[in-house]
């Protein structure tokens, strides 16, 4: 019998996360059936309303075929400099900013704004100066 996968315990040990954004609940119910896999069983994730995110890494285990979905590269807050987190606070705590530029997920009512976790995109823009 196959071991099983040996993974980090959680997040902090990663810097580059995807958030893997489905389309439909089944496609977020074949992930999780796909995180029970002897390849991901131990990888840590977070399943946040219509999104699974996982370690870059576990990407290429998860079985994507059939599954309408699109790819976020995330990184955690806590993992950026200084001076772009002090620019993606001013940008949430800002009246006149209507993204709040931290990693969002879901539609309507079930939309969720996951303050710990920055899409890499954003982070480039704020680097660049934009």
């Amino acid at each position: 019998m196959p071991k099983v996968r040996k993974w980090e315990p959680d997040f902090r040990y990663y810097e580059e996360l995807v958030g893997i954004e489905c389309t439909h609940q089944s496609g977020v119910d074949s992930l999780i059936e796909a995180l029970w896999t002897r390849s991901l069983r131990t990888c840590p994730h977070e399943i946040i309303a219509n999104t699974v995110i996982v370690p870059k890494d576990a990407v290429c285990f998860l079985s994507l075929d059939g599954v309408k979905h699109k790819k976020i590269e995330l990184v955690q807050a806590m993992s950026i400099d200084d001076r772009v987190k002090r620019e993606l606070d001013r940008r949430f705590a800002s009246r006149h900013n209507r993204k709040p530029h931290y990693y969002t997920t879901g539609k309507g009512v079930h939309r969720t704004c996951c303050r710990y976790l920055v899409p890499v995109t954003v982070v480039r823009k704020i680097k660049a100066g934009g």
